[in-house]
């Protein structure tokens, strides 16, 4: 163990008033940023409810909620060094008292003497032989446990000093958020990350072994030290290999679920703290990760092992890995599947059976470039990066058919318009089912719809709601991510989204944050129109996507055929609506013209929304067939309580945010005016709509499900919405009855909506 020289004279006289002091001081400190951390929580609070649009709200809004989040993390690292000082003035307290006693205390009453210089010595004049020889025994004695005090008072202290360095964290710009409220904690992970190390140094660790190391991986997961050290003691190379060769020891007997079972969590644990580790900015780490991104194209283990993209990409689907390594990461693995020439499978396919992920019953981990979007999903700075828009996009452009050759002119065009990355992972790559056994073709997998989610909306996919609610907002930056998924899955290809559906639900989501743009398109075909009221779909970015009107409905068409997307937009539109009544109540002719725009907004998207479910139904099964009525009938609706919704205000620029629970554990946000969620939306919360919509008759179960009683349902559905909003005019009121004739077509909005889908907006 390391030890310091600590000498008898330094102990026996050791100062502890200084670390008391300390100790006193970052109690202070604490104190101090608890208040300043209080006033920064309250200007991050401001931030997100002021009105701020542009760069104002792009750039700011981050930035307080990051030095929001920095004061957090001082006032933890302020603790665990107030901590720290105190418990190693005990400790070394503890020790100094030892020794004073032996030296004050034991030695007299032995008969012996302590000199300055810490030896013992013992007149022995005069003395009988008997006493002589216990004097001497004495001495010895004392002599050794002074020897024992000193060592156990050094290892304190070097215990001490490593606590301290690592409370100071690996990142000399950012504080540490790690915390330790004794120096035996901080020297436990000292001893933890060698025991770790140790272990995953050996390529035969069975199930109880791979279980122990994640049990003290999950532990310290978050902690950098920790993780630092564990990702430079391995090296990238030494993680490869022991990961490809753990994978390749899988029994094939009974044990292999128990030992599947073991290595998925190690396969988390691992991934999760070397993602810790990359976040810092040491000299060490970066060499570390170019080293990585170095040997991703190498072999691991010998010359028809997996390669190295294929065993980092494995790990990285747990944690957070750094945007830059990302970024370099993702570069480098598209350039060299690109490079070989070869379809995807034949270059990552391996014939030995291979598996690199657990469980593997359906994922066997051997396409790196999952792994590697289900890191940037959880990354989302550097998914909004990896699919940024080239400087010419532009959204508005629509494609030209004149004839075959201009049709593939444009196609052409308006494929270089958009993100290398984008193209060619939703539309030009040939993917390949994730499970064991031989390569079969299949669809895009759902990776690259939740590293968009991330990217255009800072959405993590799998987040629990409250952590979702808090990560989501939209930048300019995202805002053209979003731009791009429209205009390719709507405009240049409307069939990607029905050959991979499985991305519908999180391109569904990504669209409920964009609502207020979504509508702004939505709501007429005149630009003047839409001039004279901008705030009643106000963006909480300052400025509404770029795609226009006939883009915006032909992206709604396609989501509206695949059932999961469709669900969330049914949602996402209905949330949105609702608050926007509550935004315009009916009190004067300008707020009940809002609300009345509002809800003619809200039909025409719906009725566009069930278009694209209806005719995908009917498509796949014939409008008569049970089955067809089967799926009308499970199509969401309005005719819905918030069950498992709710608000949580400030969170973009001058916008809440409102989510709904989904059928799956997914939910989806959208923006609400921050400070309202009263009126419709609580009632929407506590469950009040299905009994509105049912006491009107509207329910959709009380409809046959034929294509056309769905639409009366729906248009039902937005009418009681209507009646419900204008409940409270009062009779005899002129402007308000103009108002309420205004609404009365409510019914015909909503199939002018079903017309706009069939026609795809032109």
């Amino acid at each position: 163990m390391e030890r310091g020289a600590l000498t008898f004279e330094e102990l026996l006289h050791l100062p502890l008033g200084p670390l008391d002091e300390a100790a006193a001081e970052w109690d202070t400190q604490v104190r101090r940023l608890g208040d300043m951390k209080n006033a920064a929580d309250g200007m991050r609070r401001h931030t997100q409810r002021a009105n701020w649009a542009g760069e104002n709200a792009n750039v700011t809004v981050p930035f307080v909620r990051d030095q929001a989040e920095q004061f957090d993390a001082a006032q933890t690292q302020a603790r665990t060094f107030r901590d720290l000082c105190r418990d190693g003035h005990r400790i070394l307290k503890y020790h100094k008292d030892e020794l004073v006693e032996l030296v004050e205390v034991t030695a007299r009453e032995l008969g012996v003497h302590v000199r300055a210089s810490g030896e013992v010595t013992a007149d022995l004049d005069g003395l009988d032989g008997d006493t002589r020889r216990e004097r001497q025994d004495a001495v010895t004695a004392v002599s050794e446990r002074i020897r024992r005090v000193l060592n156990r008072a050094a290892d304190a202290d070097a215990e001490i000093a490593r606590a301290l360095r690592s409370a100071m964290g690996t990142d000399p710009d950012r504080f540490s958020p790690v915390r330790y409220e004794t120096v035996n904690e901080a020297e436990l992970a000292h001893r933890d990350v060698a025991t770790v190390v140790d272990l995953l140094r050996r390529t035969d660790l069975d199930a109880g072994g791979m279980t122990y190391a994640a049990y003290l991986l999950d532990q310290y997961k978050d902690d950098p030290v920790f993780a630092e050290r564990l990702a430079l003691e391995l090296g990238p190379e030494g993680v490869a290999e022991f990961w490809a060769a753990t994978a390749a020891n899988r029994p094939l007997g009974a044990e292999r679920e128990e030992w599947e079972t073991a290595a998925a969590a190690l396969q988390t644990g691992l991934g999760a703290t070397l993602g810790t580790a990359t976040l810092s900015e040491t000299a060490a780490m970066e060499r570390w990760e170019r080293d990585l991104v170095a040997l991703g194209d190498q072999r691991i283990g010998d010359a028809t092992g997996p390669y190295g993209f294929q065993v980092t990409s494995a790990l990285m689907r747990s944690g957070e890995w750094d945007s830059d390594l990302l970024l370099d990461y993702g570069e480098n693995l598209l350039a060299f599947e690109q490079g070989t020439g070869r379809d995807p499978s034949n270059v990552w396919h391996m014939v030995d059976g291979t598996m690199l992920n657990f469980p593997s019953e359906h994922d066997a981990g051997l396409d790196p470039v999952v792994g590697f979007l289900q890191a940037l999903g959880q990354s989302p700075d550097a998914a909004t990066a990896f699919f940024a828009a080239p400087d010419d996009f532009d959204p508005t452009a629509a494609i030209s058919r004149k004839n075959e050759e201009d049709e593939e002119r444009s196609l052409r065009e308006h494929r270089e318009m958009l993100n290398d990355n984008l193209f060619y992972l939703a539309s030009e790559r040939e993917w390949w089912s994730r499970e064991p056994g031989a390569p079969s073709d299949g669809p895009v997998d759902a990776s690259l719809s939740e590293a968009l989610l991330a990217a255009g909306t800072g959405y993590q996919a799998g987040a629990d709601p409250q952590h979702a609610m808090a990560q989501t907002s939209t930048s300019a930056e995202s805002a053209a991510v979003m731009e791009q998924v429209m205009h390719l899955y709507g405009t240049l290809d409307p069939t990607l989204l029905q050959q991979s559906p499985e991305l519908g639900r999180n391109l569904g989501i990504m669209a409920g944050m964009y609502i207020p743009d979504i509508n702004y398109w939505a709501s007429t075909d005149s630009e003047v129109q839409r001039g004279l009221y901008p705030d009643t779909y106000e963006s909480p970015r300052g400025e509404w996507l770029g795609n226009g009107r006939e883009s915006t409905i032909r992206f709604l068409t396609t989501l509206g055929q695949n059932a999961e997307a469709h669900e969330a937009m049914t949602k996402a539109q209905q949330l949105y609506t609702l608050d926007n009544l509550d935004r315009f109540p009916p009190v004067d002719e300008d707020s009940t013209t809002k609300g009345i725009d509002s809800l003619r907004t809200a039909a025409t998207v719906r009725g566009i929304l069930d278009f694209g479910r209806v005719d995908a139904i009917i498509t796949e099964y014939g409008e008569e067939s049970a089955a067809a009525q089967q799926r009308m009938s499970q199509m969401a609706g309005w005719a819905k309580s918030g069950t498992g919704s709710f608000i949580s205000a400030g969170i973009g620029a001058g916008a809440g945010l409102a989510a709904a629970s989904l059928s799956g554990p997914a939910v989806v946000i959208v923006p609400v005016a921050a400070g309202v969620g009263g009126g419709f939306l609580a009632e929407y919360f506590n469950q009040g709509y299905d009994e509105m919509f049912q006491a009107e008759g509207t329910s959709r179960q009380e409809v046959n499900d034929s294509t056309s009683d769905y639409h009366i349902a729906g248009s039902r559905e937005v009418a009681a919405l209507r009646d419900a909003y204008l409940g409270s005019v009062e009779e005899g009121d002129v402007e308000a009855s103009d108002q309420y004739m205004m609404a009365e077509g409510m019914e015909d909005v909503y199939q002018y909506g079903t017309g706009l889908g069939e026609s795809h907006g032109n």
